[in-house]
């Protein structure tokens, strides 16, 4: 388990804004070494906690991020990506650059058990709002241990879990923004109970 200190979040925070400002390597590497001073364990804790969720391995940003953060931590030069990880980032934010909507549906046809859930979601909402057996608050209770499946659910169809066949499907990426997309489709169907 890695555990952050503030200072290393600090150095996790300057190398995520040196890679948004654009700068060189050698330069980044240079500030974020003249910031860590005698503390190098920290940079090497920062490296460890830019890794956590596993976006480093599928965005070019967050990647360039951890390698800053171990160059300067080790002494040694940058690590060069190699073809196949330029060929991932940019499958992968070409997917991610599309609007949420289009996201979903390049998801749910490669997995098309996304809309079956979208469809049961919607199902489910609607049998509580029309079940007159069951006080509101009942309702609510139902919906409430209903959705918190929905995460479990989402693991096997999208993610590093998933059974379904594709770079884009089976990422960290898309899974975030299937818990997301989910998250505001159920917000969507409670504001309509």
């Amino acid at each position: 388990m890695v555990r952050s200190t503030p200072f290393a979040d600090e150095l996790e925070q300057r190398a995520q804004t040196l890679v948004a400002e654009g700068w060189n390597d050698a330069d980044a590497i240079a500030a974020l070494i003249e910031q860590a001073g005698s503390n190098t364990d920290q940079l090497v804790i920062a490296s460890r906690c830019a890794k956590l969720g596993g976006a480093w391995m599928e965005l070019r940003e967050q990647n360039r991020v951890v390698r800053l953060l171990e160059a300067a931590a080790s002494g040694e030069p940058i690590e060069c990506l190699s073809v196949e990880q330029e060929e991932l980032f940019s499958l992968i934010e070409s997917w991610a650059s599309m609007n949420g909507d289009d996201a979903f549906t390049v998801l749910s046809k490669i997995e098309p058990r996304l809309m079956d859930l979208c469809s049961e979601m919607k199902t489910t909402a609607e049998n509580l709002r029309f079940n007159e057996t069951k006080s509101e608050d009942e309702q609510r209770t139902e919906w409430l241990k209903y959705s918190l499946d929905i995460p479990k659910k989402l693991m096997s169809l999208v993610g590093e879990k998933s059974e379904a066949e594709g770079v884009i499907i089976r990422s960290q990426t898309a899974f975030e923004f299937v818990l997301t997309y989910f998250g505001s489709y159920f917000f969507r169907i409670q504001a309509h109970r």
